[in-house]
């Protein structure tokens, strides 16, 4: 209990520093000079309305004119910044933001999630428009004619042909994070330069929206083909062309002028500084040093939140968004002690959700394995009467006590658990240790840097992991197949459960939402019987923009929204 008061006061202090450090420039090079703005039309103006007679009849008031819509205004950088340096180029290799987030400006996808309205909603991106098979089975995508690569060479169906093949089979020695998504097409065809058909071997109900995901941009086929990868190169046919990168500084982009959608960007350029010291990024966000936070790690904490809403709301739009990222305590069912089913139920019991939020310093949602509130969740007043999620916490405690004793733990035991050596995950993993001794268990934890972690995480050489994760989609696959199928790319837990399994292959391939609804739900509550982990809670995100920035609107998750395309700087 003593580290863990000592953690909290340092996240305290922390936060005070926050404050006291807003006021110190953040070191930052000097943006690229705004060029003129284009001319536009001046607005015509409705001549007055002539004086009435004496003793004529008043004529009816003219109705209220509406003000013109803002016009885009060419030009300016625009300002953001990372929290990490950049680890490589390669969209299709990497498994975290650090590469994705900032290559989002050079490339495009087949289909894209509205970049301007329903973040929901997809649409066109390479492809302007497609068709579906009435079985499910083949999608036919149209592509947009007289699209180029950055460097000159024409884009073609045969580089979306490549990706995909890329994705679902990758060579030796290359990674694909993501090549579940894409298991089932059975052929990929290409038959001219503007159409791809892909052919499924079963319907797949999220094939769609992993095509939109930002995750799934296109890469160029003659340049792979060439250096074996694009960890080095960053050719693309996005709105914005790479123009540098300094390790610990900055990358900055440049406008592509001859961009296949026209008119587009309105921006110049966009600079993205390297801020890793936090106190110094939140200075740089309210002294205009930057124009935007990243929504990578949820954006602003909630004391930052408050602060600015108080201090600038006049200034700087502050808005929430569906950050879709989770913390969790992870299992390892195939190691002892949670190898038994009634100590993986008692340390679901022991934690209390709504006392977390008090402890970490982001804002936090209380939920089970998808999206609280959304389609696919465990509805939130059935889910607040469950076991694990119902208050007081006086019943929980007493059956997870009575689960340890049978389990033969009556006086208590001791593990570990891996964990990240970063602010936010240290707060997590204490939290669930101190929870924990009410039922006698002494949880060491186990810290680590990331490469260290990974290491061991992806070799299952752990008893427990105090973790967090952020998904790319609100769907099922994600949070479901992924994490809880006995083949899941990310099945840290190794649950192993037929019955599971079949509820989640099921869902993945069925079309009809209601129906697919059902399984999901059903799954969830397997879940729950198997306490393979306990869930903490989402995140909740926040973050903040200078008014001058416009046109923009976070998307659904932490990934999306970021090619920048449609924005511009009003001021």
């Amino acid at each position: 209990m003593r580290k863990s008061k000592l953690i909290v006061l340092a996240t305290l202090l922390s936060l005070v520093g926050l404050l006291l450090a807003s006021c110190a420039p953040a070191a930052a090079p000097t943006p690229t000079a705004k060029p003129a703005a284009p001319k536009t039309q001046p607005t015509a103006v409705k001549p007055a309305a002539p004086t009435a007679a004496p003793g004529a009849k008043p004529a009816a008031p003219s109705p209220t004119a509406k003000p013109a819509a803002e016009q885009p205004k060419y030009g300016g950088v625009l300002k953001t910044f990372d929290t990490f340096d950049i680890p490589h180029f390669d969209v299709h290799q990497a498994s975290s933001a650090s590469t994705q987030q900032p290559m989002q400006h050079f490339y495009n996808g087949v289909l894209q999630f509205d970049p301007v309205g329903d973040p929901s909603k997809i649409i066109g991106d390479l492809a302007e428009k497609w068709e579906t098979s009435s079985d499910g089975l083949t999608y036919t995508f149209r592509l947009q004619k007289g699209v180029k690569w950055h460097d000159g060479k024409s884009f073609t169906a045969a580089d979306i042909a490549f990706n995909f093949d890329r994705w679902r089979t990758p060579p030796e020695g290359v990674a694909s994070p993501r090549k579940a998504w894409f298991e089932g097409i059975s052929r990929v065809a290409a038959p001219d330069d503007s159409t791809v058909a892909v052919t499924l071997a079963y319907p797949r109900a999220a094939f769609l929206p992993y095509i939109a995901s930002a995750w799934s941009k296109i890469e160029p086929r003659h340049v792979i083909e060439a250096k074996k990868d694009m960890k080095r190169d960053v050719v693309g046919t996005g709105p914005f062309k790479f123009k540098s990168y300094i390790s610990g500084t900055s990358m900055d982009a440049t406008k592509n002028p001859d961009y296949f959608v026209k008119g587009r960007p309105y921006l110049d350029g966009i600079t993205r500084y390297i801020i890793k010291d936090p106190s110094t990024s939140f200075a740089a966000l309210r002294t205009k040093r930057v124009h935007i936070t990243p929504i990578t790690t949820g954006g602003l904490l909630k004391t930052q939140a408050e602060l600015v809403k108080k201090e600038q709301s006049a200034s700087i739009t502050t808005t929430p968004f569906l950050h879709m990222g989770f913390a969790y305590f992870v299992m390892n069912t195939k190691m002892a002690p949670f190898n038994d089913v009634r100590v993986r139920r008692a340390v679901h019991l022991a934690l209390d959700r709504n006392a977390v939020g008090k402890v970490v310093p982001e804002e936090t949602t209380v939920g089970a394995f998808t999206l609280p509130g959304g389609q696919w969740a465990i509805p939130q007043e059935e889910l607040l009467k469950m076991p694990g999620y119902r208050q007081p916490k006086d019943a929980d405690i007493a059956e997870a006590k009575k689960l340890l004793a049978e389990a033969g733990f009556s006086t208590g035991l001791k593990t570990k658990a891996l964990s990240r050596m970063s602010a936010y995950m240290v707060v997590r993993g204490e939290f669930v240790k101190n929870e924990l001794t009410k039922l006698g268990i002494d949880l060491q934890l186990d810290l680590k840097e990331d490469a260290a972690l990974y290491s061991d995480l992806y070799a299952y050489r752990y008893e427990a992991v105090a973790y967090g994760e952020g998904i790319a989609l609100d769907d099922p696959d994600e949070y479901l197949l992924t994490y809880y199928h006995s083949k899941g790319p990310k099945n840290y837990s190794r649950i192993d459960d037929k019955t599971l399994d079949e509820l989640l292959e099921k869902q993945s391939r069925t079309l009809d939402v209601k129906q697919r609804r059902d399984l999901a739900l059903q799954a969830q509550k397997r879940i729950l019987e198997l306490a393979p982990t306990a869930m903490l809670y989402f995140i909740q995100g926040n973050m903040a923009y200078w008014k001058e920035l416009r046109n923009f609107t976070p998307g659904n998750g932490i990934y999306e929204r970021g090619m920048m395309q449609d924005v511009w700087l009003a001021g």
